[in-house]
């Protein structure tokens, strides 16, 4: 069972689930070998060795984290988000770029289309 999730950095959101317990609370007297409760005095999950209820959640824990190249493309997506809403924004307040960043992304569609039909014509 994982009891904690330690988490560190802006990329990763940690939320708690259902308040309910979704494991066996034994209160027998006569618990099967394998038998799980969750002891609510001590907070711990435990299973029945045959003996006695051994702890499951001995100061483990757990450690998520994402991998350094997801944080990079984060950063990376995060940094163009803010340049193409700079970039929508000098252009309502400057109609010459507006004009010029339209004939920019058309030229720039003419010349992919011409690499496309370059390279269907090699084939």
């Amino acid at each position: 069972m994982i009891k904690n999730v330690i988490h560190t950095g802006p990329w990763l959101r940690v939320e708690s689930g259902n308040s309910y317990t979704p494991y066996f609370n034994m209160n027998s007297n006569n618990p099967a070998v394998g038998q799980v409760r969750y002891n609510g005095s001590n907070q711990n999950l435990e299973v029945f060795d045959g003996s006695i209820w051994q702890n499951l959640t001995s100061g483990s824990s757990a450690c998520i984290s994402m991998s350094n190249a997801a944080e990079e493309i984060l950063v990376w997506a995060q940094k163009k988000m803010e340049q193409e809403q700079e970039l929508e924004s000098l252009m309502k307040r400057n109609p010459g770029l507006q004009d010029l960043h339209e004939k920019f992304e058309l030229m720039r569609a003419l010349c992919q289309n011409e690499e496309q039909n370059k390279n269907n014509n090699a084939r």
